[in-house]
């Protein structure tokens, strides 16, 4: 599956994060997120499945700390350079990290939220979502 998402990283953001739809999408998703987060100061936030880092981004530029994941190495190379570019190194932190792999990440680190957008879920076997589910919460900040 890595692969798919390593092809797709070089023509994601003009194929759906520019689009008419993914730009309707995401403009739905932020809203109902910030209004969310409008209280909240400085929260560190993980993003899973970040894909080209768009919504790390506009987290970032809202304040908060952002470690983005996702499992394909060329989506992080996008998002890096987006990062890069917007002058956001010091708030977004990326990270190569496999969802259905859970069990190896590090159990001490802890975030203010967990937030995924659109699809990564999406690729993920229904016993693997189990599993992740069952140890997502020990990676909450309490």
């Amino acid at each position: 599956m890595t692969q798919e998402f390593d092809i797709a990283a070089g023509t994601y953001d003009a194929d759906f994060t520019l689009s008419h739809t993914g730009k309707l999408q995401r403009d739905m998703v932020w809203k109902h997120l910030d209004q969310r987060l409008r209280a909240k100061k400085h929260m560190h936030i993980l993003e899973l499945n970040c894909g080209t880092g768009e919504a790390a981004v506009h987290l970032a530029q809202k304040g908060h700390v952002v470690t983005a994941t996702d499992i394909s190495q060329e989506m992080l190379a996008q998002a890096k350079t987006k990062i890069e570019t917007k002058g956001l190194n010091c708030k977004v932190q990326l990270k190569q990290a496999d969802i259905k792999a859970i069990e190896q990440w590090d159990e001490n680190e802890k975030f203010d939220l967990i937030f995924s957008n659109f699809g990564g879920f999406n690729c993920v076997e229904a016993k693997d979502l189990e599993v992740f589910k069952s140890k997502i919460s020990k990676h909450l900040s309490e």
